[in-house]
């Protein structure tokens, strides 16, 4: 199967080379990059303005499906972090955002709000996944709001505790699971086929929530569960909302990683990585040691490059090059600082050879437990599967 990654030159540039790609094309699945409002010189676009960036960025995932061959309505999901607060900002730049992506009303969004992104004054940065037979997006099944299944993935996004999920951190992860259940439920699949996971929750960072938050999902799963993304933030858009989990589904065997270099507590069901088809999933990659104990604590750049060590070898172990990567997620613990930016992405980007893989990089409060610095979790597509 050829792949093919563009950067389209008409879109937004750094201005400092990564041998990065907007788009990776692995028939039938487009990733999209971490979308931004940077002019073609790397210089920020009406800073500090969500609505006019949002307007923007659209323009750029637009150019950036566009550039892989396929057309708006081939998006499948999206992921939107944003800076701002309050429902009705988040609504009327969900609203823009789609304006500006006529024919992907399907789309799977999750609404994801930071308390600042990588340059001074940016306000959005979009990412995702399309799905498209040649120039012709792929016919996507939207069987209940939140839900689209497309190809042999199915996307569910933003699933939120009810309102009588309760008001505690547990609660709303137990409600939110049962919204993920009867999510995944309507697309014909179960909590089994669910092959990665993203728990954003609402804390300061550290092992204490975090362990409440894994301790509540690990009853929906059996062992081999899905990779997991644990990501504290500061606060999440419905205001008492505590918890927000997105996923992606599989049907298919799967194949795990057996003895990863760190793992989970024993009563958590949840994968390192794994493989379902050609797909190779990595959960979030954090600088522990078998027992937990964080590595080059204080040094950004030790713990990308230990990280990313880490994960060469996970897809060696499943028959993949770190070059068949189409898809980098990396948060990382700084402010809006251009300078940080730089010395996570360089690190972590040296590992590819030009033209490489999609990248999203977002600043964290904190990360999931204190002296982690960088948390970074990878998808893969080689062809396993055939």
């Amino acid at each position: 199967m050829e792949r093919h990654r563009n950067w389209p030159a008409e879109c937004w540039q750094f201005d400092f080379e990564v041998p990065m790609s907007l788009s990776d094309r692995y028939d039938p699945v487009i990733s999209i990059a971490g979308s931004v409002a940077l002019d073609a010189n790397g210089q920020q676009r009406a800073p500090g303005d969500l609505m006019a960036q949002t307007d923007m960025v659209a323009r750029e995932v637009r150019l950036t499906v566009e550039g892989a061959g396929a057309g708006a309505d081939a998006i499948a999901k999206l992921v939107v972090f944003y800076v701002g607060e309050g429902e009705d900002t988040r609504e009327e730049m969900l609203d823009r955002l789609r304006a500006g992506l006529p024919g992907m009303e399907d789309a799977v969004i999750t609404a994801v709000p930071v308390t600042n992104l990588a340059f001074p004054g940016m306000m959005i940065e979009v990412e995702g996944y399309a799905f498209a037979d040649g120039g012709h997006a792929l016919v996507h099944q939207a069987p209940t709001d939140g839900v689209l299944a497309v190809a042999n993935m199915a996307f569910v996004g933003g699933q939120a505790a009810a309102a009588t999920g309760g008001d505690d951190l547990e609660s709303q992860t137990s409600s939110a699971l049962i919204a993920l259940r009867n999510g995944l439920g309507g697309a014909g699949l179960n909590l089994a086929d669910v092959v990665r996971l993203n728990v954003y929750y609402v804390s300061g960072g550290g092992p204490a929530d975090l362990d409440t938050v894994g301790w509540v999902l690990s009853q929906g799963f059996s062992a081999p569960g899905p990779v997991v993304s644990f990501v504290p933030l500061p606060a999440l858009s419905r205001p008492g909302c505590l918890v927000m989990i997105d996923a992606i589904a599989m049907v298919g065997p799967r194949e795990v990683l057996e003895i990863p270099p760190w793992e989970w507590s024993e009563s958590w069901p949840f994968s390192q990585a794994l493989a379902c088809g050609d797909a190779i999933f990595v959960g979030g990659q954090v600088a522990f040691d078998a027992d937990r104990k964080v590595l080059e604590e204080g040094d950004m750049a030790a713990q990308t490059s230990l990280i990313m060590d880490r994960i060469v070898a996970m897809l060696e172990h499943f028959g993949a090059g770190v070059n068949e990567t189409m898809k980098v997620g990396c948060w990382y613990s700084a402010g809006a600082s251009v300078d940080m930016l730089k010395r996570n992405a360089l690190v972590r980007s040296s590992y590819f050879t030009k033209p490489g893989p999609t990248s999203t990089g977002v600043p964290a409060d904190a990360l999931i437990d204190e002296g982690v610095l960088v948390q970074i979790d990878v998808v893969a597509m080689t062809p396993r599967g055939r």
